[in-house]
């Protein structure tokens, strides 16, 4: 979506770019639309950063030579399909007590949510090492708050990036 106005009231007609953050080239997504938006599937386009580029013209109400345009280049836009990546997820015991641990690595944006729950119950925040939640890579490493019956643990952690992207690991404890 974009907003352009012209002083005197001509019509504007748009075309639209696009290109690849890391890439010198545009490619037109549209030309001479009279709306100031686009709507697409993002799923289209793989993971990266991209810009976006709108072109507004005049011309349709002025004679050859008289039209004048304007372009806007937006910021970068993050387009993220992937998970994050749980690693190494493992249960352990150590003086009697329970740990969970486990890495996580998201491929382009930071990690916004770290959950764990035992045995299928409530889900609780997972707590990184560094104590906030906020890189691309985190690492984990906390004591499991468990009942009185150890029997057979399932711990389940899902994790959520920037994207809204999930991904959940289990691991299984036996006594």
């Amino acid at each position: 979506r974009w907003t352009a106005d012209d002083p005197n009231g001509d019509t504007l007609r748009y075309d639209l770019w696009l290109k690849p953050e890391a890439e010198r080239e545009w490619t037109q997504m549209l030309k001479g639309v009279d709306l100031p938006f686009y709507s697409f599937d993002a799923q289209q386009l793989p993971d990266g950063y991209y810009r976006f580029k709108v072109l507004a013209s005049d011309a349709v109400d002025n004679a050859l030579g008289d039209a004048r345009s304007d372009e806007r280049v937006s910021d970068a836009i993050l387009v993220d399909h992937s998970p994050p990546i749980i690693d190494d997820l493992r249960i352990y015991e150590k003086d009697g007590v329970l740990w969970a641990e486990f890495e996580v690595q998201d491929a382009l944006g930071p990690l916004t949510q770290a959950t764990i729950s035992i045995d299928g119950g409530l889900s609780v925040a997972a707590p990184p090492l560094d104590g906030v939640l906020d890189g691309p890579a985190e690492k984990f490493n906390f004591p499991l708050l468990l009942g009185s019956d150890k029997g057979v643990q399932f711990v389940t952690v899902t994790v959520i990036d920037g994207a809204n992207n999930r991904a959940t690991a289990q691991a299984q404890w036996r006594d």
